[in-house]
């Protein structure tokens, strides 16, 4: 059983997110954060949100409320029941992704990775300390995983490259958008769908290093697709 407590998707890959700002040092990292603890949980919000502070503080990043780079923890707990309505325990289902906000100023997390999963325990201090632990090591995962982007990023681009970001079409089937990402991606291009429950835009994120480039890959996706791509970052 999964819950989505944002209704905006944004499915690809999490360089997106992890590239820094122009001269900025992976010395001096900041990262958006946001918590959300749901009522009938176990754990206690200030007690966790200080435990997920730690593993901010051990990976050198700096929390923040920044929607533009941000890593989301949303905790949604259930209380479990026997047959004879005993409470025996809790099913947590624990989501925690990157996020960010579109020049729309739509704020939209990534679907893939999740570093969550779903959790079941009892009601014992050793099964709120297994899922503090569990929701704490998703975190630091997390954090691992946008550092080593921010570092190979800024090997792999020069200071003088600029991101964009392309809106190339919207779809109102979503297999259709599926296709139309998986054929773009095959060809290279880092592509990208964000959903609402009515439509599925195509984007398509990159760095360009020359003045040309966005020009240049807005005519092949025009060609490609036989749709019109708007430069929307």
């Amino acid at each position: 059983m999964k819950w989505f407590p944002i209704t905006f998707l944004l499915l690809f890959s999490s360089s997106l997110l992890a590239l820094p700002e122009e001269g900025k040092s992976t010395e001096a990292l900041s990262l958006g954060f946001f918590l959300t603890v749901t009522e009938d949980c176990p754990l206690e919000y200030s007690t966790l949100k200080h435990g997920l502070d730690g593993e901010f503080l051990r990976a050198r990043i700096s929390p923040s409320k920044d929607l533009d780079q941000n890593l989301n923890v949303y905790v949604k707990c259930m209380p479990v029941r026997s047959g004879s309505s005993v409470h025996t325990g809790y099913a947590i289902n624990v989501d925690i992704r990157f996020g960010t906000r579109l020049t729309s100023g739509e704020n939209v997390l990534l679907e893939t990775p999740n570093y969550g999963a779903l959790l079941i325990g009892g009601t014992t201090d050793s099964a709120r300390l297994y899922f503090t632990n569990y929701i704490k090591e998703g975190v630091s995962t997390a954090l691992t995983d946008y550092l080593a982007e921010n570092i190979d990023e800024q090997k792999k681009y020069s200071n003088n490259s600029s991101h964009f970001l392309l809106q190339l079409m919207v779809l109102r089937d979503k297999d259709n958008a599926i296709n139309v990402q998986k054929d773009l991606t095959e060809r290279g291009y880092n592509t990208s769908i964000v959903s609402s429950p009515d439509f599925f835009r195509i984007v398509v994120s990159g760095k360009a290093k020359e003045p040309g480039d966005v020009v240049r890959i807005i005519n092949e996706l025009e060609e490609i697709t036989g749709s019109k791509a708007k430069q929307i970052e």
